[in-house]
């Protein structure tokens, strides 16, 4: 009878274990592409595949060559056929590696504004249309690119929101951040900026935020209030500080704000095997829905403003998925719950032993 009852418990286990398994995996299922007709307010993986397939048809890297100077014009005209007038940062950044170590060049960063309807600041987009001098790009980063001029088509033909939002194609990138850099450094409308968000995005898997800002708790809420089945997980910014990508130096200038890519490692990036056609539009319409969503949440709140904690600002917060919620919590919950969870475990085995 002992061995009986042992058998359903553990029949019951693996039920239980093979049903969260199998909800995980529709949990985080992408959407299916949305078509290049689909109504302009939504995003349409249809649309950003077709600009992806003009945008990274050869290597365009930082510099004076015909095939750069090709995309920056696509990104203009499309730009321009919304109606919108872009601005283009025409300049030479430098970026201070390490004392005595300058790295700089011509950049061409291309700016365009939807102003808001009670705008106390601005929400900062970032993607960078360079490549490296040995990929056509795609996945690095022509999505982020073309998910950027997808997102401008949303929030243009939708109704006003209350923050006004930059887009800022960045040129550079792949050096060393020089375009970013210089946008910190010189251009007037960074003192406008309240938060900052940059998409170096890849191409395939779900959508992640692999880095954040301290003092994230404005960011994290509003991805828990508007992302459809989201599958971000934190990693602690203090133990694992941001690589090289165009977040750093807002970071740096203490500008909050997040890093969003999809989840898969790109072993295909700066080779000639990052093309359109390795992009799976699947995972690309599931990442623009979130950004969309998280994008139109922050600039419709009564303010940008993240500076103390707040009902609207948490502190700084950890998360994770749970049954398509996202989880989150102030980081200095962390070393309590792991104290109370580790109690619960010696008291677990204490109490298994005591029964034997």
């Amino acid at each position: 009878m002992k061995r009986k009852h042992e058998s359903m418990l553990s029949l019951l286990a693996i039920c239980i274990l093979g049903g969260a398994v199998l909800l995980t995996m529709a949990l985080i299922t992408p959407p299916a592409p949305q078509p290049a007709d689909a109504p302009a307010t939504d995003f349409s993986a249809g649309r950003a595949m077709q600009d992806l397939a003009v945008i990274a048809r050869e290597p365009h890297p930082m510099g004076e060559y015909p095939a750069r100077a090709a995309v920056r014009d696509t990104i203009l005209s499309e730009i321009r056929a919304l109606g919108l007038e872009p601005q283009v940062q025409d300049t030479f950044g430098v970026r201070l590696v390490v004392p005595g170590w300058l790295i700089g060049g011509p950049v061409e960063n291309i700016l365009v504004r939807l102003p808001g309807a009670d705008p106390d600041g601005a929400l900062l987009l970032i993607a960078h249309y360079d490549s490296t001098p040995g990929a056509p790009g795609a996945g690095d980063n022509g999505t982020g690119v073309v998910t950027l001029l997808e997102l401008l088509r949303n929030l243009h033909e939708g109704s006003p929101l209350r923050q006004d939002v930059i887009f800022l194609f960045v040129d550079g990138e792949e050096p060393g951040l020089i375009g970013s850099n210089a946008f910190v450094a010189q251009h007037p409308w960074f003192e406008e900026i309240r938060m900052a968000i940059n998409l170096d995005v890849g191409r395939t898997g779900f959508p992640s935020l692999p880095q954040t800002s301290q003092g994230n708790g404005a960011l994290v809420q509003a991805l828990a209030r508007s992302a459809d089945k989201p599958t971000y997980v934190s990693v602690p910014v203090r133990l694992f500080p941001a690589g090289d990508q165009d977040l750093v130096p807002f970071k740096e200038a203490g500008i909050p704000g997040g890093f969003f890519a999809l989840s898969t490692a790109a072993q295909e990036n700066h080779t000639m095997l990052d093309l359109p056609e390795t992009v799976d539009p699947a995972s690309l319409q599931h990442f623009g829905n979130h950004i969309l969503g998280l994008v139109r949440h922050l600039a419709d709140r009564p303010t940008l403003d993240v500076d103390g904690e707040s009902t609207d600002n948490p502190p700084e917060q950890l998360y994770f998925p749970i049954l398509g919620r996202l989880v989150h919590y102030p980081l200095r919950w962390a070393w309590p719950l792991a104290v109370v969870a580790g109690l619960f475990f010696v008291g677990s085995v204490a109490y298994g032993f005591r029964r034997k």
